[in-house]
C-alpha cells in the first residue's frame, strides 16, 4: 500500500490514515488507533481481539499519530531501505524514517513484528547514513557473498559497501543484529590494497581459493582478474590469510615467465622448441616452471635428437590432426617434469649424469611421438569424432600404438641404408617402448598387446600416466587458465587406480609433479568426498601435501553398511587403508543407495 498523502490525514498534520485492508484480529501496531472525535481505540503493541474489532467497526476511519520527533531531510545524504528488506530482530546504528523525516524507530532498538506490520504500507523507509567511508581511489572492491559472512565471527579486515561505508570493521564480531539489519546492502566488499603487478598478466592462472590451507607456503602472489594484488607470496598461510581467500573463492595466481631454451643450443632446435611451446596448451607450458626452479634446462642430449627426424614426423602428425598434435606436445612438455622431480622414479639404470640425460631424452622423445602412429590411419577415421567411433573404427584406431613403433623402425632402416644420414642415431628403445606400449593398462585390457601390465617397461608406462591426465586435462568444461582444471584431472586420475592406472605411480606422479602443477596448493580440499578402498565412504578433513591420498578422514558410512553415528576421525598415514576414489557431492547419494544394494556398504 502506498502512504497516505497530506490530505488523507483529514486536515492534522499529526495524524495519519490507517489502510482499513491492515485491520484484523491477532495483529498489533506500533502505534495507537484513534479517531478523531473519539480518541484511542486501540492502545500501541496490543493484540488485537474480538471486542477491538466491534470497537473499531463502531469507530469508522482510524488514525494513527505521527511521531513527535522529525529530522529535517534537506542537504543531507538520504538512503532508501525497502520495507520488504526490513527484518524482524534487526537492530541498526541509524533512525529509520518515513519521507517526512519522522522517526518511526530510533538507533539501537530492534525492529519488531509490529514495526514491521504497522509501517509495511510505506513500503519505504529513510535512514542518514552514520558510517565511517573508505575512500575508494586508494582501494580495489572485491565482492563477497553475504551469505558467506557469519553473523559472531570476527574478521582481519574491514567489510564496506559499493559506496564505500564501513559496515563490519576488522576484528570486530559481528552481531547478530547487525547481520540481519544490514542485509539490504545486498553487495558487501572486501577494501583491498590497489596494488598492480608488473608482471605480464598472461601468466596468471585461476583456481579455487578453497584450496589453500593455513601453515602452508604461499609460492607465487594471488591477484584478481585484473591483476590487483591481494595476498603477496608468503612463508606460511595464517588463519587471517585462510579466512580472507575463504570469502574470496575464486582468485588467480601468478606465475613467472617459462625460459626453457639456452642460447647454445644449436637454431633449429631452439625454434622448433618455440613452435612446440606455443602450440602447447597454458597448463602444459606452465609446468615448465618445474625446469626454471629446478635450473634446469633443456639438456644437449634432447638437442641432439633433432637430427634423427622428428621435426618431420611431427609436422606429419601436425597436417593429420592437430588435436593429437597438441595433445603430443603437452605431454612432452609434462614428461619434462617428471624429468627434473623423478629422476628415481622413471626406473632408468645409468652411471653418470650424462647416460641418464640421454635416457632422460629419450623418454622425452617417447612422450612426443608416442601417437605418431595416427599418421598411418586412414583419413576418414581421424576426421570422424571419436564418439561416433563404430567397432571397426575403435579397433582400427587401437592399432594405432602398433603402427607407431612400425613408423620408428621404418625410418631407423632408413637412416641406416643412407649414407647421407650414418652419422644420425636411430631412435632408442626407450622411445620406441612408448609409442608401443602407452596404451597397455593395469588391468591388462588395453591395446595393443594385453601383455601383463606389471611386466612392461617403466617408461612406458609413465607415458600412460601423462596420457591420461592430458586427457582429463582436455575434456574438463574448465576454461583456460584455470588451476582448477588441473586439481580435477589429478582427482581423475586417482578414480583411474585398479582399472587403468596403478596407484602407487599415480601417488609418485601426484607429489614430485602433481603438486608442482598446484604450486604448492592441495589437488583436494577439506569436505571433499572419498571412497577408501575398504569401502568407508568418507570426507576429508585435514588434506597432505607430503602424503596426497592419505588426508585425514572422517568416516560416514562404513564398510558394512552402516551410518556412522560417533565422530570416525582416521589419520591415513597411521592406517592401512587408501583413498580409492574421490566422489562429487552429486554422486554421494547415488553411491550410498547403490552401495546398499550391492552390499558392500
Amino acid at each position: 500500500m502506498a502512504a497516505a498523502s497530506p490530505e488523507e490525514t483529514q486536515g492534522s498534520t499529526n495524524l495519519r490514515k490507517v489502510d482499513p485492508e491492515l485491520i484484523k484480529g491477532n495483529v498489533a501496531f506500533p502505534y495507537d488507533l484513534v479517531n478523531k472525535d473519539s480518541g484511542v481505540v486501540v492502545s500501541a503493541n496490543k493484540v488485537i481481539g474480538s471486542k477491538d474489532l466491534e470497537a473499531i467497526k463502531e469507530a469508522g476511519e482510524l488514525f494513527y499519530p505521527l511521531p513527535a520527533e522529525q529530522v529535517s531531510l534537506q542537504e543531507k545524504e538520504v538512503k532508501e531501505i525497502s520495507f520488504a528488506d526490513i527484518r524482524h530482530g534487526a537492530v541498526y546504528s541509524f533512525d529509520l524514517l518515513d519521507a517526512e523525516g519522522h522517526v518511526l524507530l530510533k538507533a539501537e532498538q530492534k525492529v519488531s513484528h509490529n514495526f514491521v506490520y504497522g509501517y509495511k504500507h510505506l513500503e519505504s523507509v529513510r535512514f542518514i547514513p552514520n558510517f565511517e567511508k573508505v575512500e575508494l581511489d586508494k582501494v580495489v572492491l572485491w565482492e563477497v557473498a553475504y551469505d558467506d559472512i557469519k553473523p559472531g565471527k570476527s574478521y582481519a579486515f574491514d567489510m564496506v559497501t559499493e559506496e564505500g561505508y564501513l559496515i563490519f570493521p576488522r576484528h570486530r564480531s559481528i552481531a547478530d543484529v547487525r547481520y540481519i539489519g544490514y542485509h539490504f546492502f545486498k553487495k558487501f566488499f572486501l577494501p583491498l590494497p590497489n596494488q598492480l603487478l608488473q608482471d605480464d598478466p598472461d601468466q596468471i592462472y585461476k583456481i579455487s581459493a578453497s584450496l589453500f590451507m593455513q601453515d602452508t607456503p604461499l609460492l607465487h602472489d594471488l591477484v584478481n582478474e585484473k591483476g590487483n594484488l591481494l595476498l603477496a607470496r608468503i612463508k606460511s598461510l595464517t588463519a587471517e590469510d585462510i579466512q580472507l581467500l575463504r570469502l574470496l573463492k575464486q582468485v588467480y595466481i601468478v606465475l613467472p615467465r617459462v625460459t626453457v631454451m639456452d642460447t647454445s643450443y644449436p637454431d633449429q632446435a631452439k625454434e622448433l622448441f618455440e613452435e612446440w611451446i606455443r602450440d602447447a596448451s597454458n597448463e602444459a607450458i606452465a609446468s615448465l616452471y618445474v625446469l626454471r626452479e629446478a635450473g634446469m634446462n633443456l639438456t644437449n642430449e634432447i638437442a641432439k635428437l633433432f637430427s634423427t627426424g622428428t621435426h618431420e614426423l611431427m609436422v606429419a602428425l601436425q597436417k593429420c590432426c592437430l588435436k593429437h598434435y597438441k595433445h603430443s606436445l603437452n605431454l612432452a612438455l609434462l614428461s619434462l617434469g617428471m624429468i627434473v622431480n623423478m629422476k628415481t622414479e622413471l626406473g632408468f639404470q645409468y652411471n653418470d649424469d650424462k647416460e641418464f640425460n640421454r635416457k632422460a631424452a629419450n623418454f622425452f622423445l617417447g612422450a612426443l611421438l608416442h601417437d605418431i602412429g595416427l599418421i598411418k590411419l586412414p583419413k576418414e577415421l581421424m576426421e570422424k569424432s571419436m564418439d561416433t567411433y563404430e567397432k571397426e573404427d575403435k579397433l582400427l584406431f587401437s592399432s594405432h600404438p602398433q603402427k607407431g613403433y612400425e613408423v620408428l623402425q621404418r625410418f631407423d632402416r632408413m637412416k641406416n641404408s643412407s649414407d647421407q644420414n650414418a652419422s644420425a642415431a636411430s631412435y632408442h628403445d626407450i622411445t620406441k617402448q612408448c609409442v608401443l606400449f602407452h596404451h597397455e593398462r593395469y588391468d591388462d585390457k588395453g591395446y595393443p598387446t594385453r601383455l601383463p601390465y606389471e611386466g612392461l617397461p617403466l617408461a612406458a608406462k609413465w607415458v600412460g600416466v601423462l596420457e591420461i591426465f592430458d586427457v582429463l586435462m582436455s575434456n574438463s568444461r574448465r576454461g583456460e587458465r584455470d588451476l582448477n582444471k588441473v586439481a580435477d584431472s589429478l582427482k581423475g586420475l586417482v578414480n583411474a587406480c585398479g582399472t587403468l592406472l596403478d596407484l602407487t605411480m599415480v601417488s609418485q606422479f601426484i607429489l614430485k609433479v602433481g603438486n608442482k602443477l598446484m604450486h604448492g596448493i592441495p589437488f583436494y580440499k577439506a569436505g571433499d568426498f572419498v571412497v577408501l578402498d575398504s569401502g568407508d565412504l568418507s570426507t576429508v578433513v585435514t588434506p597432505s601435501l607430503s602424503f596426497p591420498l592419505a588426508p585425514i578422514v572422517q568416516v560416514l558410512y562404513s564398510n558394512k553398511g552402516k551410518k556412522v553415528t560417533r565422530q570416525s576421525i582416521v589419520d591415513l598415514r597411521k592406517d592401512t587403508r587408501m583413498i580409492e576414489k574421490f566422489l562429487a557431492p552429486n554422486r554421494v547419494d547415488e553411491y550410498i543407495k547403490r552401495a546398499e544394494k550391492q552390499g558392500y556398504l
